[in-house]
């Protein structure tokens, strides 16, 4: 008895409980259905994601190994290490991030983007161009063609950075999703139908009871008019007689 009344709702045995019960189970399994929606569209974003992710990170190998191989040309095209003069002509960050919040199915995930545009890369021409010109003019234009591919790289970081960010977010709320949706099948449905269970066989207990109750009340009245009719019968023959 404990148990089953440990896997239902506390309620009294009513038709209004009953009618409640019922509302309940419809929301619950709509919520449900709602929750499962949600799932599906956040896993097909998941799976989106997760291959921009792949293709991303193919491409970056590639990225890297043109960016250091620029930064060694431009060492040896300015003789020597630059990042001490580099870092002496430095301002102010050439580049910056903003945060844009995306809203995907109610879930927020940050969005990374660069506030200004990638710089463009010289052209292969350009570089033909150099091996012409003198040393000064172009270990110039190697630091040059070396900031535009690190700009260029950078880029694919961050986007690589917002997709990270959006796999990670996305993976805890389709588990979060996912275990509301378990408990809603596997605790909140069950107890609402136990309780609906159990109403309904207090109603149908309490019906027979009435039906029992009234059946005796019945018999009583009748042998009470049998009684009052057979009263009524030897009064009368008391008084022919008289």
């Amino acid at each position: 008895m404990s148990n089953q009344s440990n896997n239902r709702l506390p309620v009294l045995p009513s038709r209004l409980s009953l009618e409640q019960m019922q509302k309940r189970l419809e929301l619950v399994k709509k919520g449900h259905s709602l929750l499962k929606q949600k799932s599906q569209g956040l896993t097909d974003k998941f799976q989106a994601t997760l291959k921009e992710i792949k293709e991303c990170k193919e491409n970056l190998p590639n990225l890297f190994r043109t960016s250091f191989f620029s930064l060694t040309e431009a060492k040896y095209a300015a003789g020597g290490d630059i990042s001490l003069a580099v870092m002496a002509s430095i301002r102010k960050s050439a580049s910056r991030v903003q945060v844009n919040m995306e809203n995907v199915l109610g879930c927020q995930i940050p969005q990374f983007e660069k506030e200004q545009p990638c710089i463009a890369l010289s052209k292969p021409e350009d570089r033909n161009k150099t091996k012409n010109r003198p040393i000064i003019s172009r270990g110039c234009f190697e630091i040059e063609n070396c900031k535009n591919v690190f700009h260029q790289t950078l880029e694919k970081l961050i986007v690589l950075a917002s997709l990270q960010s959006r796999f990670l977010i996305l993976d805890r709320t389709i588990k979060a999703t996912n275990r509301r949706m378990n408990a809603i099948q596997m605790v909140v449905q069950p107890k609402i139908q136990n309780t609906i269970a159990y109403v309904l066989e207090e109603l149908a207990e309490q019906e027979r009871e009435e039906f029992c109750r009234l059946k005796r009340i019945k018999t009583k009245k009748l042998k009470d008019a049998k009684l009052k009719a057979k009263l009524k019968l030897s009064q009368n023959h008391a008084m022919v007689r008289r």
